[in-house]
């Protein structure tokens, strides 16, 4: 497969209301947040299209955090409608990732995928609908979606959907791995504490 041909969407436009800040902008190590982190891991690993889906209230601080040499490869889009959740973010991020075969569905609240782990999932995708990482038979992030499903997701009208309920109608490839941060979502001071 072309590494052209995949896209990713980051997922930001939630309030973090547990957290009490935002979780793109949780500090990652002393130079990069966590979009940060993320965004440089999928232009990293050959990711020529990446999407953030951010909220009003955190859209300005994401855009102030890359040049405009970024504008190549980045585009951060507004959902204007962050109390239609999560399903609904997907669909404003996808809508802007048309002509590619492939898109990989990223939180910000997991900010541990990194180059080997794209590469794993990327080389699973021949063949498949949906890639899923596992970790011990746990499905974990990120996430691959082939272009069929994302022209599907975008078909659907209603807001309520989750993830779950589109994926149970496609047949599923896990890919095994031995990082078992796959698995974290980390909504919580405490749960960012245990992990930085």
């Amino acid at each position: 497969m072309n590494k052209n041909s995949i896209a990713v969407v980051i997922l930001a436009a939630g309030f973090s209301t547990r957290m009490g800040k935002h979780k793109s902008l949780l500090m990652f190590d002393d130079k990069k947040n966590f979009i940060q982190q993320i965004v440089e891991v999928y232009k990293n690993s050959g990711i020529e299209k990446i999407v953030i889906v951010a909220n009003r209230n955190n859209v300005e601080k994401i855009s102030d955090l890359f040049s405009n040499n970024d504008l190549e490869f980045l585009t951060i889009v507004l959902n204007e409608h962050p109390e239609y959740e999560r399903f609904y973010s997907l669909k404003v991020g996808l809508q802007k990732i048309e002509g590619f075969d492939a898109c990989f569905i990223q939180s910000c609240d997991n900010p541990f995928v990194n180059e080997e782990l794209v590469f794993n999932i990327k080389e699973g995708f021949i063949g498949a609908h949906v890639v899923i990482p596992s970790y011990l038979n746990r499905k974990g992030h990120p996430i691959l979606l082939c272009g069929s499903i994302v022209e599907a997701i975008l078909r659907i009208e209603k807001n309520d959907c989750t993830m779950r309920d589109v994926l149970r109608e496609y047949p599923s490839k896990l890919v095994n791995v031995t990082d078992d941060k796959i698995l974290v979502n980390i909504n919580t001071c405490e749960e960012y504490m245990s992990f930085f």
